[in-house]
């Protein structure tokens, strides 16, 4: 189910993409490495991770559009949740 969360989101924003400063192939890796830190930390911290995956879809739902605040908002929960 996260994976289908990362890849949907990442996924939605291919057809818009191609005029944004943050590439697909950005888009992806990022959504790649976030799946990882997720992951991680559901192992360490479960209360985090919960809070974590919680912020995630709240942003997800807003940046779905935009492949920039995508871009931000990957970044902004990776250094949320190393």
């Amino acid at each position: 189910m996260k994976r289908f969360l990362f890849t949907a989101v990442a996924f939605s924003l291919l057809s818009s993409s191609a005029f944004a400063a943050c590439t697909q192939e950005e888009i992806m890796r990022k959504a790649a490495d976030l799946q990882t830190a997720f992951q991680d930390l559901a192992r360490k911290d479960p209360k985090r991770y919960s809070d974590a995956m919680a912020k995630y879809r709240a942003v997800a739902k807003k940046a779905a559009t935009n492949p920039d605040d995508v871009c931000k908002a990957y970044d902004d929960l990776a250094a949320t949740i190393k």
